[in-house]
């Protein structure tokens, strides 16, 4: 996404994608995004410290992908999160 696009987005929603990689930088300009929904994507694992820049993320749904694990650094910079959902990995 453009640097000013991204600042910009409240919401993203890339479920059903068929996504199986999400890199580190993914996520990188989007400081305003409240909901995050990758759910529903066969990406097996989180790089760490991906979500670190999305410090007024409220809502990431992670469900149903085949994430196996996920490392305490992959998390980090979630200062406003209120629901992570990863049911069905």
């Amino acid at each position: 996404l453009p640097g000013t696009l991204g600042a910009n987005l409240l919401h993203v929603f890339i479920r059903h994608n068929k996504i199986t990689r999400v890199h580190q930088l993914s996520f990188k300009n989007l400081k305003n995004l409240r909901i995050l929904d990758i759910s529903h994507n066969p990406i097996s694992q989180l790089p760490d410290l991906v979500f670190r820049d999305l410090h007024a993320l409220e809502y990431l749904k992670l469900d149903h992908c085949q994430i196996k694990q996920i490392s305490d650094r992959t998390l980090k910079g979630l200062m406003s999160v209120k629901s992570i959902k990863l049911n069905n990995n």
